[in-house]
C-alpha cells in the first residue's frame, strides 16, 4: 500500500513551489508501473525531510549534502542511483511543468556502478537443478515460463490467459507465444518454443481455458515481491 508525503514547512516564504504536494503526486502518477512509484515514494520519504525545505529553495548543494549523506547509510551504488534518479527525474518534471524555475538536479552525478550481470547469471545446470528440485505445480510453471521466456517478474504476474495464443505452422510442431505487459508501459509478445509450449500449457495446474480473460493463477494475479523471493504467494493484489 502506497504511504502518504508531508512536505516540511519552511519558516522563511520561498520564491515558488509552496505547494508542493499537488506537485509530487501528479510526478508520481506519471510512472507507469506502480513497482516505480512505490520506490520514488519512498526515495521521496527520506529526501523531503532530510532537506526540510519546499522543493524550490532546494539547491544542489542541499542534493550534493543528501548524497553525502546517504554515503554513510552503507547503501551500494545501485541503491544510491535510485535515490539520484528519483530526484533528478523530479525536479526536471517541476521545470518542465513551470512549477520550478530551475532544474537543480540536472548536475547532479550518478555514482559510478560496477556491472554485476555476470555475477548473477545462473548456468543452465543450475537452473535446471532449480526447476526440478520445485514441486510440480504452479512454482514449477512460473520457474519454467520465467527461465522459456526471459519475461520480467512483474510481467509474468498479471499473465491471463487471453495473454496466451498458439502458433501453429504446417508441417512444424506447435508452438505458442504470450504477450506481456511491464517496463515502461510496453507490450511485448515472446514466443515460446514448440518443445515448452504445449507442455506449460497444459501443466498450468491443469486449468480448462473457460474464461479467456481470467487469471491463469487460481486467485488472481500474483503479487510481484513474493514472487521475486521465491515465496510464490498466492494472495490477491488489493
Amino acid at each position: 500500500m502506497e504511504t502518504a508525503l508531508s512536505v516540511p514547512e519552511s519558516p522563511l516564504p520561498a520564491p515558488a513551489g509552496q505547494n508542493d504536494l499537488p506537485l509530487l503526486e501528479i510526478w508520481l502518477h506519471t510512472k507507469v508501473s506502480s513497482h516505480s512509484r512505490r520506490a520514488y515514494r519512498f526515495e521521496l520519504s527520506r529526501f523531503l525531510p532530510f532537506v526540510a525545505k519546499p522543493l524550490a529553495a532546494v539547491s544542489l548543494a542541499d542534493l550534493q549534502t543528501f548524497a553525502r549523506w546517504l554515503d554513510t547509510q552503507e547503501l551500494k551504488p545501485a541503491s544510491q542511483n535510485r535515490a539520484f534518479a528519483a530526484l533528478k527525474s523530479l525536479f526536471s518534471f517541476g521545470q518542465t511543468t513551470g512549477y520550478l524555475p530551475f532544474n537543480v538536479g540536472a548536475a547532479l552525478q550518478l555514482r559510478p556502478n560496477r556491472d554485476g550481470l555476470a555475477q548473477r547469471i545462473l548456468a543452465e545446470s543450475d537452473v535446471a537443478r532449480l526447476i526440478e528440485r520445485t514441486p510440480d505445480g504452479r512454482d514449477q510453471v512460473i520457474l519454467r515460463l520465467l527461465y522459456a521466456s526471459g519475461a520480467r517478474v512483474s510481467e509474468l504476474a498479471q499473465l491471463k490467459w487471453c495473454d496466451t495464443m498458439e502458433r501453429t505452422q504446417e508441417g512444424r510442431e506447435l508452438a505458442g507465444q504470450i504477450s506481456v505487459f511491464g517496463k515502461g508501459g510496453k507490450t511485448r509478445t515472446i514466443l515460446l518454443k514448440p518443445r515448452t509450449w504445449p507442455e506449460e500449457r497444459s501443466r498450468a495446474l491443469g486449468f480448462e481455458i473457460r474464461q479467456p480473460s481470467s487469471y491463469i493463477q487460481r486467485s488472481g494475479p500474483c503479487e510481484r515481491d513474493p514472487i521475486h523471493a521465491g515465496g510464490f504467494s498466492r494472495r490477491e493484489r488489493d
